[in-house]
């Protein structure tokens, strides 16, 4: 149902729901206060969507939309929970961001299609899911820099990532099997963060500057699947030798992991645990200390 408020003597739509408010998506998102939410039911949607307000757009049981999304000139806009399927596969992008910043895509269903981001900043990719994409499921290009972070998404034969004039990508947690490059960062692509993936299939190139395979203050790098020559010798958990990255960077992987990133995030979890409640013991223990030194003054003097 709509929901409105009615502030100074006028009222302005915070939540609309497509089809019970309105059929058009389009329709709901125009009549939306800014910061509102659009909840999209289950369905299949065929509508070209524009996005140029501050705004949710949040699916609910499922949607699929057969027709592209752009997000142009706005910020603060979070879209979770659709699905999208763009036909031909690899023509057109399913989601595009221009221009934009501090944008949330979360819990999508990408099929046969990507995402495209240009100059935009402060974007987060996560718990997705791309399928089938004859390219990669997301492209960066432009001036886009700053926080933009893919992390515990499924790549499934396809492409994952190709960054073009891209500054600071974190790419982590992922799980990426291609059918022939997982990852390209070319040669305007700086300071990018790659680490705690899985790559099952799929080579990786580097023609950038300053990029990391790895994560210096972890000590640990990504799982490569079916690499005979790395061998874990002393049972640490990772590779006694680097692994090589393709491209003109002569890029490495520093910390080649020997299993599955989810193994290090459990181990990782449970010292940080132990670590918490350490330093929550120590303070404690000098809090005592520190209350009967004065208790003992007291009555000293």
């Amino acid at each position: 149902s709509i929901i409105m408020l009615d502030i100074y003597g006028y009222q302005d739509l915070v939540v609309i729901t497509v089809p019970d408010d309105v059929q058009s998506i389009n329709k709901a998102i125009a009549m939306v206060l800014d910061g509102g939410t659009v909840r999209v039911k289950r369905g299949v949607y065929v509508e070209a969507i524009y996005i140029n307000k501050s705004i949710t757009l949040l699916g609910e049981g499922n949607p699929v939309i057969l027709m592209p999304l752009l997000v142009a000139y706005t910020q603060n806009v979070t879209i979770k929970g659709l699905g999208f399927i763009i036909d031909p596969p690899g023509v057109e992008p399913a989601i595009t961001i221009l221009n934009a910043s501090k944008l949330t895509l979360e819990n999508l269903d990408i099929r046969q299609t990507f995402i495209l981001l240009v100059n935009s900043t402060i974007v987060s990719v996560r718990n997705c899911s791309f399928t089938g994409n004859p390219g990669p499921s997301i492209s960066i290009r432009g001036k886009t820099s700053g926080n933009i972070i893919v992390e515990w998404s499924q790549f499934n034969q396809t492409m994952a990532l190709i960054a073009r004039q891209a500054v600071g990508i974190i790419f982590r947690y992922n799980t990426v099997n291609a059918t022939e490059s997982s990852i390209k960062l070319l040669s305007e692509c700086q300071n990018a963060t790659i680490y705690l993936n899985n790559f099952l299939n799929g080579e990786v190139e580097d023609y950038g500057l300053n990029n990391k395979w790895y994560n210096e203050t972890l000590r640990l790098g990504n799982y490569w699947f079916g690499i005979s020559s790395l061998k874990d010798m002393d049972g640490d958990g990772v590779m006694d030798e680097s692994r090589r990255i393709s491209g003109t960077a002569m890029s490495e992987d520093k910390y080649p992991l020997a299993k599955p990133f989810t193994e290090y995030l459990k181990s990782r979890n449970q010292l940080i645990n132990t670590t918490k409640y350490m330093m929550l013991a120590i303070i404690l223990a000098v809090a005592i200390i520190t209350t009967v030194i004065l208790l003992i003054r007291r009555r000293l003097k």
